[in-house]
């Protein structure tokens, strides 16, 4: 409702409510001392980001930006750059402090997974049967280089200097990340959870309900085994040899890449849509009826269960060094404490959310699949 008035209006509403109001339109350059580091799904193999980080005990929404027609996406967050792709075929960079559109870039085709960013470049994939990896300068969001791989809706990962992605008719790829150039394509099966980069390894959990395991330098197929349950989320690095996968059937289970076998698996008798969580001694998981689950890496006989009432979800826990954040089909963001498994506080965003905030610096970055972008701090 907001963009419909006048831009004076718009300002004068912001200062009234101390809320920035920052919709896409005049471009300008992200400055060159302004570096994004945003290699994979949730920053790192552990999907774990933010264990370190703590919030203030009540955040309130500082800026609101709205771009394109939805956000199917996670969007890559730093200190002062927030990448987001849309879904109406558009790359946005955008302050992580105001919510101010420092440029966006429009793409061959529609966008279903977040950019990946390092070296002052950032990297996109598109939908469609022409479907694309776009290399973009971080800077004013010009083209570098682009290269056809088919259409991709999963997340893609950036390791050294090769980029590594699925597409839906289930090749897996390794790209040069400089010149865009083709290092291997292999056949695996259609993942939604992308590839998970180990030491020498990649691992990609398919639809066909297989794990398969590839030679990060060849893309040779070093294993391939059955998974007990299907999944659809990105996976989770336990250990260097383990990776632990959810599953919409009500699972969590660890699989060692090395011989297929089940370290441990756990019922949760509710579905699991997203990845999980692993820090320190523990793997965290949500169940789509926002019940959060603590599983010992050592005991998980004994998992410990937490539940919100009257509350829907499909995306990962978001945790944090005190608390846990979950988003909510409904557009809600409820923090909840660790120690005593309550929630202490909720905000809502009044549109679907998909993927888990990101909190970095003490601010809650989180974006709805209707294209609206918060900031809460």
């Amino acid at each position: 409702m907001l963009r419909r008035l006048p831009k004076w209006t718009r300002k004068l509403f912001s200062a009234l409510v101390g809320v920035n109001v920052a919709c896409a339109g005049a471009s300008r350059e992200v400055p060159r001392d302004l570096p994004v580091e945003a290699r994979e799904y949730l920053l790192t193999p552990t999907r774990a980001p933010s264990a370190g980080e703590t919030i203030d005990g009540e955040p309130r929404l500082v800026w609101r930006a709205t771009i394109g027609r939805g956000v199917a996406s996670l969007p890559a967050v730093s200190s002062r750059v927030t990448l987001v792709a849309s879904s109406d075929r558009w790359v946005y960079a955008i302050d992580t402090r105001s919510g101010a559109t420092f440029w966006r870039r429009r793409g061959d085709g529609p966008f279903a997974t977040a950019p990946v960013a390092a070296g002052g470049r950032v990297f996109v994939a598109s939908e469609g049967t022409g479907g694309r990896v776009t290399a973009l300068r971080l800077t004013d969001g010009g083209r570098i280089w682009q290269t056809t791989v088919g259409d991709v809706s999963a997340p893609l990962a950036l390791r050294d200097s090769v980029l590594y992605g699925v597409n839906v008719d289930g090749d897996a790829f390794a790209l040069n990340a400089a010149r865009g150039t083709v290092s291997w394509r292999r056949e695996t099966g259609p993942s939604r959870g992308g590839p998970l980069v180990s030491a020498t390894r990649i691992v990609v959990a398919t639809l066909r309900d297989s794990l398969i395991i590839l030679d990060r330098q060849s893309g040779t197929v070093v294993g391939a085994f059955r998974l007990q349950t299907p999944t659809a989320a990105p996976l989770a690095l336990l250990d260097d040899s383990t990776v632990v996968v959810t599953s919409p059937e009500g699972s969590i289970a660890a699989i060692h890449v090395g011989t297929g076998g089940v370290r441990w698996s756990v019922r949760t008798e509710e579905p699991i849509p997203g990845a999980a969580v692993v820090h320190d001694d523990t793997v965290f998981a949500l169940g789509g009826s926002c019940t959060l689950f603590r599983v010992p890496r050592h005991a998980p006989n004994v998992p410990r269960r937490d539940a919100l009432p009257n509350c829907v979800t499909v995306t990962a826990p978001l945790l944090l060094r005190s608390g846990v954040l979950v988003a909510t089909v409904s557009g809600d963001v409820t923090y909840i404490s660790r120690a005593t498994g309550r929630a202490v506080w909720t905000r809502q965003t009044g549109g679907t959310i998909r993927h888990p905030p990101v909190v970095l610096d003490r601010q809650i970055v989180v974006a709805t699949l209707g294209g609206e972008i918060f900031g809460f701090r």
